[in-house]
């Protein structure tokens, strides 16, 4: 287990902002190519659904922060956050496969 600093630059895409943007950019990708499923957890979809994003001045994303979250009255969207991570590699590769199946 390593610690992931959302904050940090991006490991692969410009357009955003920073890590934890670029890590929920390819995982909205993942639910728009259907190359990911996830279990019926009410807590998860309502926390993935939540989430917003805005563009800075220098037109890259972010998504917003979990006190921006706390302050529309929403819990911290923990889960979520768990799942972008699960699929973002410290080495900076969008996705960790084994045997042509992606690891959870």
């Amino acid at each position: 287990m390593r610690g992931v600093n959302g904050a940090a630059a991006p490991w692969r895409d410009d357009d955003c902002a920073n890590l934890r943007a670029e890590g929920y950019r390819a995982l909205a990708e993942r639910f728009r190519s259907r190359r990911i499923r996830i279990p019926d957890d009410p807590e998860l979809i309502a926390e993935l659904a939540a989430l917003r994003y805005r563009y800075n001045s220098r037109g890259k994303l972010l998504i917003e922060g979990k006190d921006e979250i706390r302050s529309r009255s929403l819990p911290s969207p923990d889960k979520a956050d768990a799942l972008m991570l699960a699929f973002l590699d410290d080495r900076g590769d969008e996705f960790t496969r084994m045997n042509g199946m992606e690891r959870i």
